[in-house]
């Protein structure tokens, strides 16, 4: 379902009104420049026990006050009330399937200017169904994207900004035009980011390899996933971090966090111009979205 095809309930403006009014200018500053963050929340359905659960509900709203806060913005709400918030308007919907939960700190004012201070911030929520992103039956075919992963010194990657998003849009176009599902983008320097809208884990000699985004966030111009974390102490063993759907096996799969030239290296740079041409077949890999 789209979000246009949604009848339910949304959060705007401090209140959860009708989807259809839920509305803004298209003078919006957020609009026209992109400052804006928002966070992409999975809730499951449990069809056995009939409750939706919602994966890290707390600790992505944390993620999205630290992006606030890349941005020079006040959020209207603390993250207690946002997870509030949250969880009332899933009530209002009654869903009974997956749901994918959007929401967002906006740069609200109807202004004409180039700039993050002084203008009015605006949190607003909204929840479509949403069942699996990727085919999770199969592997995923992908391949290293000619267009680099945004410098965070250019646009911080460490915050989910709606603007720097077009760069991923880029990456992922161009992959599936060439025939991938997903694109695996580099930094500036060379060396494996992310997928375009994913944290990548891959298996290699029984070890899983991630990058080292949460030693190094700025070196290696990564997200740092809501989801990867509870996915990296899973494979450790930790049973705090275990989702509420079956996992099978897995709890003493060690996980290493490095740099990667290209996906599966386990050297130093690869010969030649490899590096820095065009997309390349980089056959099966895990993709964890964020």
């Amino acid at each position: 379902m789209t979000a246009t095809e949604q009848s339910g309930y949304a959060y705007f403006a401090g209140a959860i009104v009708p989807f259809s009014e839920a509305k803004i200018s298209i003078a919006t500053h957020a609009f026209n420049y992109g400052t804006a963050c928002f966070e992409g929340i999975r809730a499951y359905w449990n069809a056995e026990q009939e409750e939706l659960f919602v994966l890290k509900l707390r600790e992505h709203y944390e993620r999205l006050h630290r992006s606030a806060h890349i941005l020079k913005m006040s959020p209207p709400l603390s993250v207690d009330e946002m997870v509030d918030v949250t969880v009332e308007l899933l009530k209002a919907n009654a869903f009974r399937t997956d749901v994918y939960i959007r929401p967002i700190l906006y740069k609200a004012d109807p202004l004409i200017s180039v700039k993050l201070s002084g203008i009015r911030d605006d949190f607003c929520v909204f929840c479509v169904p949403l069942g699996d992103y990727f085919d999770t039956e199969k592997g995923l075919h992908m391949g290293v994207s000619p267009w680099r992963r945004v410098d965070d010194n250019a646009i911080p990657a460490r915050a989910k900004i709606n603007g720097s998003y077009i760069n991923a849009a880029l990456a992922s176009d161009d992959a599936r035009a060439a025939g991938f599902d997903e694109a695996i983008m580099l930094t500036p320097e060379g060396h494996v980011a992310e997928g375009s809208s994913a944290n990548l884990f891959l298996v290699r000699g029984g070890r899983l390899i991630t990058s080292g985004v949460r030693q190094h966030p700025r070196r290696d111009h990564a997200r740092h996933g809501a989801g990867a974390g509870p996915r990296t102490r899973l494979c450790n063993g930790d049973p705090t971090d275990r989702p509420h759907r079956a996992v099978r096996g897995g709890g003493d799969v060690p996980v290493r966090h490095r740099r990667a030239d290209r996906p599966g290296d386990e050297g130093g740079s690869p010969a030649g111009g490899e590096r820095a041409a065009g997309s390349h077949d980089a056959g099966a890999a895990g993709a964890v979205l964020r």
